[in-house]
């Protein structure tokens, strides 16, 4: 048997080293998507430390693959200071693979989100295609459609945290939505 074939084999019949599998491969393309975002807008990680509240340790670590744990908040935290979008979806194997091989550290590009004109300037598109949400501050920012489906789960967050800073905000389209990220008021609903 091939070592691809034993590889496929074991990632078929077990969990466990699929989930080793899945944790080295993320590690490392983690890692790597970190240190190139942070060389491109930082430069040093000292300055990415106190652009994102964190020590200087901690992002010489998440630039290590294997050598900390990323939890979805430190992703977040990370994407808000890089001004960047941030993805997490669940996909084929093929899928992962394809992009795991394509990915090159040195030509990562992400375009930050004040020189982003797809989402700057929406079109037609974007508004029915729109669904994640914006946040500024503890305001979230939602699609009229899922305004009434997310409230609940903001005021679970409000419950149990304590803090009443936290709120929803409707808008009917995206252009109503980037005049409020600009920080001109939200359209009246």
């Amino acid at each position: 048997m091939s070592a691809r074939s034993d590889l496929i084999f074991r990632l078929q019949k077990e969990r466990d080293f699929r989930a080793s599998y899945l944790r080295g491969k993320l590690h490392v393309l983690i890692s790597s998507q970190i240190y190139a975002l942070r060389k491109r807008f930082f430069g040093k990680q000292t300055n990415l430390a106190i652009a994102s509240g964190m020590k200087q340790s901690r992002i010489s670590a998440m630039e290590q693959p294997g050598a900390t744990q990323f939890n979805l908040e430190t992703l977040i935290r990370l994407a808000a200071t890089f001004k960047v979008g941030l993805v997490v979806k669940f996909v084929p194997f093929s899928e992962m693979l394809r992009w795991d091989n394509r990915f090159v550290q040195d030509e990562f590009e992400v375009i930050q989100l004040d020189k982003d004109l797809e989402f700057l300037t929406p079109t037609e598109d974007l508004d029915e295609d729109y669904e994640e949400g914006v946040s500024e501050g503890n305001l979230v920012f939602l699609p009229s459609r899922m305004a009434s489906h997310t409230e609940a789960a903001f005021e679970q967050v409000v419950e149990a945290k304590g803090d009443t800073s936290v709120g929803v905000a409707e808008f009917e389209d995206a252009s109503s939505l980037v005049g409020a990220a600009g920080g001109d008021h939200v359209q009246d609903q």
